[in-house]
């Protein structure tokens, strides 16, 4: 769908699958110049919007992702799952009922951070069983926003020139 003269709103799978191909004909929008990861202003993956520079560090992390990798995962995935599962069905007083309604918004995200905490860090934060770090994915998210509402500003242009 355009939202815009040089915009579009893209949800579809095939679509995804043409723009993230390594030989699309697409560029990354200047919003991915707010994701710099360091105080030296150096790129990484996801903010790179060179073609050449973002291939040579998707290569470089390829490995990563390669299906021996993602198979050697799969324990630490399924048992944050299961944390996950145990954890929502303590509200239900007994097998055969429900349990109490949960936002799985807030639940969805602990197990994403449980499971990259485990995979990256070799550390659970342990958002699923503890409301101790359960402000960290909340204040990453305002973050991420703020971040996203300052590059629409019409400064942007003027700070992104001067870290160039």
């Amino acid at each position: 769908m355009r939202t815009g003269p040089n915009k579009l709103s893209i949800n579809s799978a095939s679509a995804m699958r043409q723009i993230y191909h390594r030989n699309a004909n697409v560029q990354r929008s200047d919003w991915y110049l707010t994701l710099y990861a360091s105080t030296s202003y150096a790129h990484n993956v996801h903010s790179e919007t060179n073609k050449k520079k973002h291939s040579f560090r998707r290569r470089v992390m390829g490995h990563a992702f390669s299906d021996a990798a993602l198979r050697s995962s799969e324990e630490f995935i399924i048992e944050n799952i299961k944390i996950c599962c145990d954890q929502l069905s303590k509200t239900a007083t007994s097998p055969e009922n429900w349990g109490t309604p949960q936002n799985m918004n807030h639940w969805c995200t602990y197990l994403s951070y449980d499971i990259i905490g485990d995979l990256v860090f070799n550390t659970k934060f342990n958002c699923l069983i503890s409301e101790e770090s359960r402000y960290v994915p909340a204040l990453l998210i305002a973050a991420t926003q703020f971040l996203y509402n300052v590059s629409r500003s019409p400064l942007v242009p003027v700070v992104t020139a001067y870290f160039n």
